[in-house]
């Protein structure tokens, strides 16, 4: 059960899949007989992967991926195929002809992760949200930051944050909340507009409860 306060929560995402996972926030290309397509990847495993928002493919429809892995310059490209879809928030997508060199990248991803205690396990439980907050830290380029933005997602272990600035993964910065506290996180995940933080207080400190 999720208890909500004085949030605007858009809705609750989760996720029943088997293979051990993490969030990934990276510009994914889909491409089927819907058009082609560039979205969010919000998450992946070995197994296949979550897309934000991806309603355009019907259920069972074959997908081609191509999408790049952090701190790699070379893309993945898969075939995938639909395998669910929740209307307004994503699709889950399930690789169907990934290579080995592929699928061990992906695993080496997840190990990671995981050893840093980011790991979405069996049973990942994300909320989309709209809570604004202000970002302090250091970009890449040694320039300090201070930016008004939002939380997008939110989950146990962490949330998406839109976000303008160069940021290094590991990065170490402070969310201050509507309240005035201020929460420090890490850099775990970089997309082309939002970074992923991992920060084990902040959805306890907005109200929020995750099994």
């Amino acid at each position: 059960m999720i208890v909500v306060q004085k949030y605007r929560v858009v809705e609750r995402v989760k996720d029943k899949r088997s293979e051990r996972r993490v969030t990934l926030i990276q510009e994914i290309e889909c491409e089927g007989e819907a058009g082609k397509f560039s979205k969010r990847l919000a998450d992946i495993s070995v197994g296949g992967m979550f897309v934000d928002t991806l309603n355009r493919f019907a259920l069972g429809a074959a997908v081609k991926t191509r999408f790049h892995l952090p701190n790699s310059t070379d893309p993945i490209v898969a075939s995938a195929k639909v395998v669910y879809v929740q209307e307004r928030i994503g699709t889950g997508l399930e690789f169907v002809d990934l290579k080995p060199e592929d699928r061990k990248k992906i695993e080496e991803i997840v190990k990671l992760s995981s050893l840093r205690g980011y790991s979405g396990g069996g049973n990942v439980k994300r909320v989309l949200v709209a809570i604004p907050v202000t970002l302090k830290g250091t970009a890449k380029d040694g320039e300090s930051f201070f930016e008004p933005t939002n939380i997008v997602m939110l989950a146990k272990n962490g949330a998406s944050v839109r976000m303008t600035k160069d940021l290094d993964l590991d990065t170490r910065v402070l969310l201050a909340m509507p309240t005035g506290k201020e929460i420090e996180g890490r850099v775990l995940g970089i997309g082309r507009e939002e970074v992923w933080i991992q920060c084990r207080s902040l959805a306890h400190s907005l109200g929020f409860r995750f099994p």
